[in-house]
């Protein structure tokens, strides 16, 4: 199956929504033409309509295991061979996107769209996090020297306070943004929801934002 030419694509928003994933928790191969997803499979039955609008994947079930002793919870693995899309994520930065920078595929997308990137983009790499003592903070990860200016310029234009962290811990190094307001959580969540209305994307992240 063949899929529609990449700039029409990028005019629909699911297909959009689906970038923004990838960013977050995609792979592409060096070898080959490969694209490839692995999900936790309650959330790939959520997503898979979004994946399977324009590309149908090869699908596959797994769980990890550490010597022959399932851990953690089942996931999917979705991969297509795509020369096509794969050309097109390569002159758009993602082969860069461990700390990389989204403006250049941001630019290939009509602005009144990007609120579905970031959507995809939050649902892969992003949490809300309520604790038991009411503290709330919103939060995206990754590596220790990622470029964070795109999201915060995002931020900016919500007029959303937020802080950038760094840890450089002995199991590892990696860096945050965070945002630890209530109201400036809301904020973004209607930025990825315009008027925190519900249409598709992860909607126990969604319900996250109704619960503050």
């Amino acid at each position: 199956m063949s899929i529609p030419k990449i700039s029409d694509l990028v005019n629909d928003g699911k297909f959009v929504y689906f970038l923004g994933f990838l960013w977050a928790d995609g792979w592409i191969s060096k070898r080959d033409n490969s694209i490839e997803i692995v999900i936790v499979e309650s959330d790939f039955n959520e997503l898979k309509d979004i994946f399977f609008n324009t590309i149908n994947w090869n699908m596959y079930k797994k769980q990890r295991s550490v010597n022959k002793v399932s851990f953690g919870k089942p996931q999917i693995r979705i991969n297509k061979s795509l020369p096509e899309l794969k050309i097109f994520l390569l002159n758009n930065g993602y082969a860069l996107k461990s700390g990389g920078s989204p403006k250049q595929i941001l630019d290939k997308i009509p602005k009144d769209l990007h609120h579905y990137w970031w959507r995809g983009y939050f649902d892969g790499d992003g949490s809300i996090a309520i604790s038991k003592n009411g503290c709330k903070n919103l939060s995206f990860w990754s590596v220790i020297d990622q470029e964070w200016e795109d999201l915060k310029n995002v931020m900016y234009s919500c007029q959303i306070k937020f802080n950038v962290y760094s840890y450089r811990r002995k199991c590892g190094c990696s860096s945050s943004l965070t945002v630890t307001n209530k109201n400036h959580i809301l904020l973004f969540g209607k930025y990825i929801y315009p008027n925190l209305s519900y249409d598709f994307g992860l909607k126990r992240k969604f319900d996250k934002f109704l619960l503050l």
